[in-house]
């Protein structure tokens, strides 16, 4: 069985390294479908340069925040799940609006239906790829729930940084000496540090 300990911050790097490149390509994608556009900036084009741009700016923050400075708040899992929510929307709205835009087969140059259904697919990818992360910051924002619930009713203070966190499903009360494993059925056992 895989440490989850190990396994989440390499998915994480994984995770943020692909929709890095994806973004990469979407902008370099949008800023050339916008550049070649005569005097307006088709709506699908802007959002999708948007979209890439907060990506960007985004991800790399929560990275190296969240690595760099333990206890930031950009590193709590409540902060990280709503930047990924928000981008998982955006790059849904990017897809759709720029699939909805596609011309019939007939009324379109080549080249710019080419780099079209490239930002539609790359844009779709990303959205794809978000809810496969989001599910493990969802199962370690439950872990910190209760954490918080156990803080609160008098228990010494846990630490709530992702980055301390075990795993997508496990997490240290290091003030107990205790793993918190929160199953994903909504079971939760309390196992002892072997560490």
């Amino acid at each position: 069985m895989a440490n989850l300990n190990e396994l989440l911050p390499l998915v994480r790097t994984i995770f943020f390294a692909v929709v890095g490149v994806f973004s990469i390509i979407a902008l370099g994608l949008s800023a050339h479908l916008v550049h070649i556009s005569s005097n307006f900036t088709p709506d699908w084009a802007g959002l999708g340069l948007a979209t890439s741009i907060l990506t960007l700016i985004a991800l790399p923050t929560l990275f190296f925040v969240g690595v760099k400075r333990r206890g930031a708040i950009a590193a709590f899992v409540a902060v990280e799940l709503v930047v990924v929510v928000i981008l998982w929307v955006l790059w849904l709205a990017t897809g759709a609006d720029t699939a909805s835009s596609l011309p019939g087969l007939g009324f379109c140059r080549v080249s710019v239906c080419s780099e079209m259904r490239a930002l539609e697919a790359f844009a779709f990818l990303n959205w794809l790829l978000v809810p496969r992360f989001r599910r493990s910051l969802q199962r370690a924002q439950r872990c910190l729930e209760v954490a918080v619930v156990i803080s609160s009713v008098g228990g010494p203070a846990v630490i709530l940084s992702f980055t301390k966190l075990g795993g997508a499903v496990r997490c240290p009360l290091a003030s107990y000496n205790f793993w918190l494993d929160v199953i994903i059925d909504g079971q939760i056992v309390f196992r002892p540090m072997t560490t």
